[in-house]
């Protein structure tokens, strides 16, 4: 195998001057309502109350790293008129898992106004692709009236976030008031607020199994349109780029197996996106599907692997442009470095890999706060000693 030895002090060097996405830090893509829907999506949610007094609504934003993308938001919200507020991050402690900080839209009035809004300026024929879209269609319904009863709208209230009203209720937090308990506080009879919106959430739940079909079926015939700032917005809300070989099985088995080409780069979503993550494969005219992954029952997340030099150049014309979170620039930063590396032949080298790897590396645990485990780089390093090493024998 021929060997492209490079001066390792001249390796960034390389590398930066060749990026002209290093440039678009300084200038990030600018929030658009396609892009605020699709960060909606991903980390982005609604919320109605049913306890105090009725009817309270509120849109939120949250966002665990990327405070300047908060700060990019609020700056779109103010100049489309809205008023808004921003919770403080709440500090990580040994007792406490910590709260990222959130932007609020609150008021059932503000909140109609933002979903026209939101449905005016759409250029593409869907609002949402995962439980997302029922989960409008219900908070859609709450503020265009306020006459619901109480027990209605804690039945509207319990039927949120789920995919169908015959799932059992969601209690995303510890402190989170269960159904029974909010029909106590008004001294409901039990199941009262079931009985009372079936007649609403029924119709909801079949307008949403049939907008699924319709979706799938625009892919199938290749009519669905899926705009660049849309799936952009769902990657800066809450996917991720990762780069890694393919290097399957224990350390041992690494010998020989070093390989990058078959794995390209990989996309990771929550567990209730994965309608998300089959649009993105179809704009990055990519044949991959989600993969799923989880423990007793549960999915917890999904993983695409776009392992094609095309879905790249289709990610890098379409999505890419339309990123605004700097974290997840600084990742497609990477991948650029990647395919830059591969481009030249440079992933044949010793110290070319090792660069690479660290690069990720040094990108996650910045991102993570140092919490990344240190034990993954060292086993890809090891991985790529055992692979190049075997050339020297």
């Amino acid at each position: 195998m021929d060997f492209y030895k490079i001066d390792k002090i001249n390796l960034d060097h390389f590398l930066c001057a060749k990026f002209a996405m290093l440039e678009r830090m300084k200038q990030p893509a600018r929030i658009t309502w396609n892009y605020l829907r699709g960060f909606i999506e991903a980390d982005g949610s609604f919320h109605f109350f049913s306890s105090g007094k009725p009817g309270g609504c509120e849109i939120r934003f949250g966002q665990k790293a990327n405070r300047t993308l908060l700060a990019m938001i609020s700056a779109f919200l103010s100049s489309e008129g809205f008023t808004h507020c921003l919770d403080p991050e709440t500090p990580r402690t040994s007792s406490n898992k910590g709260r990222a900080p959130v932007l609020r839209v609150q008021g059932r009035l503000q909140c109609a106004r933002f979903l026209k809004l939101m449905r005016e300026n759409s250029t593409d024929n869907f609002l949402f692709l995962g439980v997302k879209a029922r989960t409008f269609m219900l908070f859609e319904l709450i503020v265009s009236t306020t006459k619901y009863t109480p027990a209605q709208f804690i039945g509207l209230r319990m039927s949120m976030h789920k995919s169908h009203r015959n799932e059992p209720d969601l209690l995303p937090s510890s402190n989170m008031r269960t159904r029974e308990q909010r029909e106590a506080d008004w001294d409901l009879p039990p199941g009262e607020s079931y009985r009372s919106t079936e007649h609403l959430i029924q119709p909801i739940d079949e307008n949403y199994d049939n907008f699924q079909a319709e979706i799938r079926e625009g892919i199938q015939n290749k009519t669905l349109n899926v705009s660049g700032e849309f799936m952009a917005g769902v990657m800066d809300g809450d996917s991720n780029i990762f780069v890694r070989p393919l290097i399957p099985g224990p350390a041992s088995n690494y010998r020989n197996t070093f390989n990058w080409e078959s794995r390209g780069f990989v996309i990771y979503s929550d567990g209730r996106s994965k309608l998300v993550l089959e649009a993105l494969a179809y704009m990055l005219n990519s044949n991959s599907r989600p993969n799923a992954h989880g423990s007793d029952g549960v999915i917890g997340s999904h993983t695409i692997v776009m392992g094609t030099r095309a879905s790249y150049e289709a990610f890098k014309e379409k999505v890419a442009p339309y990123m605004c979170g700097e974290y997840k620039i600084q990742q497609y930063q990477v991948l650029e470095s990647f395919y830059t590396l591969l481009d030249k032949k440079m992933l044949r080298d010793y110290d070319a890999v090792v660069w690479m790897i660290n690069k990720i590396y040094d990108l996650v645990e910045r991102q993570t706060k140092g919490r990344a485990r240190a034990s993954n780089r060292q086993q890809m390093l090891e991985a790529a000693r055992m692979f190049y090493g075997s050339f020297d024998n």
